[in-house]
Order: C-alpha cells, then structure tokens, then sequence
C-alpha cells in the first residue's frame, strides 16, 4: 500500500530510507513537502493549460497572433511532460513498477 499518494510518512517510505542508508546514500522520505509541491505546481499547470486554450481560441486576435501561439501551445506542452519526468527521476512520486 505504500504506493498512494498520502501527507503522511508511510512504513514503505522510512523502508525506503533504511534500504539508502544499507547502500550508503542518503535518502529523504517523501511526505508533506513533497505533496506540497506537486499540488501548488500541478495547479499553476492547469491554470496556464486554461490559458493556452484561451489563446489557441483566439488565435486570430493580433496582439494574441504576434506571440505565436502554436509554439507556445508546444511550449505548453513539452514543460508538462518535462515536469511528469520530473516528478519521477527525482522521486517525489511513488510509483508501483520502480525499485527503491
């Protein structure tokens, strides 16, 4: 069960930590910091997606047109999947088919 995402420090969490101190590295548990900012920077995502839809709607507006909104729609794009890689490489996700 440790693979849910909770506030709180779990048993697979601090197994997590005791398995790095064995191998010689040092591992923090992920926890309330981690949640923190996976809410506070998926919510700043779904506002800009919000706004590149605007602008991909409006595209024809000339002060719109002149930024180009198709690549900033990649723009958009590219730092989402950046961001869900992100999330994995440094650990702040549990995810159930990943060693610890």
């Amino acid at each position: 069960m440790g693979n849910q995402l909770s506030f709180s420090v779990t048993e697979s969490e601090l197994n997590r930590v005791m398995v790095g101190k064995f191998g010689g590295v040092t591992v923090d548990p992920r926890g309330q910091a981690d949640m923190i900012m996976l809410i506070i920077i998926a919510s700043a995502y779904c506002f800009d997606v919000l706004a590149v839809v605007y602008m991909l709607w409006n595209r024809k507006y000339p002060p719109i047109k002149s930024k180009s909104p198709i690549i900033m729609a990649i723009m958009m794009a590219v730092s989402i999947i950046w961001f869900v890689g992100d999330l994995q490489s440094n650990g702040h996700v549990p995810l159930a088919a990943c060693a610890p």
